[in-house]
């Protein structure tokens, strides 16, 4: 399968979303957050910048009350917004660090309680997106970045309680090998990951957002709390900077859909 179908088969998911992006669905205060993880299932850390050389983030959302699928783009660059992907975090088919990295649909539970499996469950989950692209263009990966892309939805809904801050999405990073330039050890490469809610790129660009299908098949966009938006590894200055989202060229997109009956 060609890597751009894969990308359209992603962005198919949620064309069960036939409302207007203006539209509220089950979840209009729906907020996210990112964290670097204490352990696999442990509460999220305070900093933003990590030196482990096996950290795991977690994306969560709160105030949600139905819940169908996710959506979830986060892009990842160099901290000094020059240098390319570092090999350490390429975990693409074939690349350096070709399975070091794994992902995990709805979070490990624990502290973040997986919105997909707590329950009432959510039956019949297909995920199209649950991985990384690096270098794709600029319109998945702009200015030669990675996108690390989570796109999965069921059949039908589950209620959830507003009350309870949710995982969504975690990915384990094991970048302790010396084997790959940028890792603990070989010249390491700060990084920087970030939210850039960007597919498909013929629509608006939600940037630091994150979606959530409720129920009804309507999609409400939870924007990232603020200082809970970015992650850094190996940011030796410690301060907050990251590389900025920029909107790119809308481009054509093949017709693919996908319905959940």
């Amino acid at each position: 399968m060609s890597r751009w179908l894969q990308v359209s088969l992603g962005v198919a998911l949620l064309s069960v979303v036939s409302v207007s992006l203006a539209s509220a669905g089950l979840n209009p205060t729906a907020t996210a957050r990112i964290y670097w993880q204490t352990g696999s299932t442990g509460v999220g850390q305070a900093t933003r910048n990590s030196t482990a050389g096996v950290p795991q983030l977690v994306v969560t959302v709160k105030n949600v009350t139905s819940f169908r699928g996710a959506d979830v783009q986060l892009l990842l660059g160099a901290l000094d917004k020059v240098s390319p992907v570092p090999d350490a975090w390429n975990f693409t088919t074939g690349a350096c660090a070709d399975g070091a990295a794994t992902f995990y649909l709805g979070s490990r539970g624990g502290a973040y309680p997986n919105i997909i499996s707590s329950a009432p469950a959510v039956a019949g989950i297909v995920a199209t997106q649950n991985g990384e692209y690096v270098a794709v263009d600029d319109c998945v990966t702009p200015h030669n970045t990675a996108l690390f892309w989570m796109s999965a939805a069921g059949a039908a809904g589950q209620t959830r309680n507003a009350a309870i801050e949710y995982g969504v999405w975690a990915i384990k990073f094991d970048v302790s090998t010396t084997l790959c330039p940028g890792s603990i050890g070989n010249n390491e490469v700060g990084v920087c990951i970030a939210p850039n809610y960007r597919q498909p790129c013929t629509a608006p660009s939600q940037i630091d957002k994150l979606a959530i299908v409720d129920a009804n098949a309507a999609k409400d966009f939870a924007p990232f709390d603020a200082g809970f938006n970015y992650l850094t590894w190996f940011n030796s200055a410690g301060g907050t900077e990251c590389p900025n989202a920029v909107p790119v060229q809308a481009k054509t997109w093949g017709q693919i859909r996908r319905i959940f009956k």
